[in-house]
């Protein structure tokens, strides 16, 4: 059974297979290798401010990413790469609240400004890192090593899986054929390996 296209027809099919591979690249990328930001926006109180502005910029790149409090006050921003963010965070009536942290691979990180009455153009500024030094929205186990701490490690061989042994909770030597390091007893092939926000398995 043939079919006739018309030549309008095939590139319309073809631009719309373009797109879907451009999409599907894109999703990939987005999700590998990242992390978010995810909080409440309240006052003093406690009570939910609803439609504040969140603006999260990267500090390397002056990129920002905004987004909007619902109706609980909650948020939760797309994934975004790894490095170091300054957040301002802004409601009517409001003072402004601003603070630094860090996005780290593969987690969501949660923030819980609380914002005093007064004008919008006054900034309570938080010093210090936002992060909290416990993860406590997820199970997952995952690292990020500056570079100097790498240098500085006795590592013999500079072998990857030696060095994520000795400084990642959780992971361990996995003796199956495939070799290689788990975590929590997983075995080897549920372990994702990230460098600089990209998979490297």
């Amino acid at each position: 059974m043939n079919i006739h296209l018309s030549p309008l027809t095939k590139k319309l099919i073809l631009l719309l297979a373009m797109a879907l591979l451009a999409c599907s690249a894109l999703w990939a990328q987005t999700i590998s290798g990242g992390g978010a930001i995810q909080g409440t926006v309240k006052d003093v109180t406690g009570a939910a401010l609803p439609g504040a502005k969140i603006t999260i910029r990267n500090i390397a790149t002056n990129v920002d990413t905004n987004v909007v409090a619902n109706d609980e006050g909650s948020f939760l921003t797309p994934s975004l790469p790894i490095g170091r963010y300054r957040i301002r965070v802004e409601a009517t009536g409001m003072k402004a609240w601003q603070g630094e942290m860090t996005v780290e691979t593969g987690r969501v990180a949660e923030i819980n400004p609380a914002l005093s009455v007064g004008d919008v153009s006054e900034t309570v500024v938080i010093e210090g890192n936002l992060a909290p030094l416990v993860n406590v929205t997820d199970a997952t186990v995952g690292s990020t090593l500056e570079s100097q701490r790498i240098k500085e490690l006795p590592i013999n061989g500079r072998n990857i899986n030696a060095l994520l042994e000795d400084t990642v909770p959780g992971l361990e030597a996995n003796f199956d054929v495939n070799g290689g390091v788990r975590a929590a007893g997983l075995m080897g092939y549920s372990t994702d390996y990230v460098q600089d926000g990209a998979a490297s398995n």
